[in-house]
C-alpha cells in the first residue's frame, strides 16, 4: 500500500533518568534525507541510532528529527570541580588585589562561581538515556508511518479514479479505429465515383492500395497494447511494497504518455484527440500525485 511522504509522528518514554521526547515530520523530497536535532553535548550515538530506525522502515522524504530528554533529579549527574582553573583565578585575583591595593580577602564564594570552575557532568549519558529514546523514537516512529499511511489510502483513491477513466478512454479509442478506417473506405471510394464518373467496387485496386496505405498509416495497435500494459503496471504500483511506489508511478505515468501522444499523431481524428486530451489531462495529474507519494 503507498503511502505519503507529509506527515507527524510524536513519541515519548519515562525511564529510570527521566522522560525521553522525539518528534517527527516528514516532507517530500526525492530521496531520503534525514535532519536530526539533538540538544547540546547528546553523545552523537543516539543520533546514530535513530537515524538507523527510520533508514529501516522510511525509503523517501525528508524527515526533522528533534530529540528532547528531560533529565529526572540528580540521577546520573556528578558534581566536576576544575581545580587547576580555580589556581589560576586565584594567581590572576591576588595579583589585581596587589595591583589595585584591595586588602579584601579572597575566598572560595568568590572563585567557585567563576565561569566553568564549578559545572554538572554526566556519566556515560549515553547508556543512560539511548534506550527510553530509542523507546521514544520507534513510538514516534510508528505515529509518523501511520499519518503517512492515512494520508496515501486517500492519494490511492484520487489515482485509482484516474487510472479508471484512462483506462476507459484507451478502450474508446480502441473502439473507434476500425470506425475511422470504414469511414476513410467510403470517403474515398464515394471521391473515386465523383471523379470518373462509374461505380467504383470495393475490391478496386486503387481502393485496396489507398486502403492499405492508410490502415497502416493510422495502425494504433502496438501503441494501444503499449499502453494498456502501463496502466496495469500503473496499478501494480499502487499495490507495492519496495517503498518506491512514487518513482514507479511517475516512471510508468511517462512512458504511458509518450504512447497517448504516438497515437493522437497518427489518426488525426478529433474523436480521438479528445480521448487523448482527456487521458493527458489524467496522466499529468498522477505525475503530481506521485511526487508525494513515497
Amino acid at each position: 500500500m503507498i503511502r505519503s511522504m507529509t506527515g507527524f509522528g510524536k513519541g515519548g518514554y519515562s525511564g529510570r533518568f527521566g522522560t525521553a521526547t522525539v518528534e517527527m515530520r516528514s516532507f517530500n523530497h526525492k530521496f531520503l534525507d534525514i535532519v536530526s536535532k539533538l540538544p547540546e553535548k547528546y553523545p552523537s550515538e543516539i543520533d546514530v541510532e535513530v537515524r538507523t530506525l527510520i533508514q529501516r522502515r522510511i525509503s523517501r522524504g525528508k524527515i526533522n528529527v528533534t530529540i528532547n530528554y528531560d533529565m529526572r533529579g540528580k540521577d546520573g549527574m556528578g558534581i566536576y570541580l576544575n581545580k587547576g582553573l580555580a589556581r589560576y583565578y586565584y594567581r590572576e585575583l591576588t595579583q589585581l588585589k596587589k595591583a589595585l591595593g584591595v586588602r579584601d580577602e579572597i575566598g572560595i564564594k568568590e572563585i567557585i562561581f567563576l565561569p566553568h570552575v564549578l559545572t554538572h557532568e554526566d556519566v556515560a549519558l549515553e547508556k543512560k538515556i539511548l534506550p527510553d529514546v530509542k523507546k521514544a523514537a520507534i513510538k514516534a516512529l510508528s505515529n509518523l508511518i501511520k499519518m503517512r499511511s492515512e494520508e496515501g489510502n486517500f492519494l490511492r483513491q484520487d489515482i485509482v479514479k484516474r487510472i479508471s477513466v484512462i483506462e476507459k478512454e484507451l478502450h474508446r479509442i480502441q473502439k473507434r479505429i476500425p470506425m475511422i478506417i470504414d469511414d476513410f473506405r467510403k470517403r474515398l471510394k464515394k471521391n473515386m465515383e465523383r471523379l470518373s464518373g462509374t461505380r467504383v467496387a470495393e475490391n478496386d485496386k486503387r481502393v485496396v492500395a489507398e486502403l492499405t496505405a492508410f490502415v497502416s498509416n493510422v495502425d494504433i495497435a502496438e501503441e494501444l497494447t503499449r499502453a494498456l500494459c502501463h496502466v496495469i503496471g500503473l496499478k501494480r504500483a499502487l499495490s507495492t511494497k519496495t517503498g518506491e511506489a512514487g518513482k514507479v508511478l511517475d516512471f510508468t505515468a511517462l512512458e504511458l504518455l509518450r504512447e497517448v501522444n504516438t497515437m493522437s499523431a497518427k489518426s488525426e481524428d478529433y474523436k480521438v484527440s479528445e480521448s487523448v486530451i482527456k487521458v493527458k489531462e489524467e496522466i499529468e495529474k498522477i505525475r503530481e500525485q506521485s511526487q508525494n507519494v513515497e
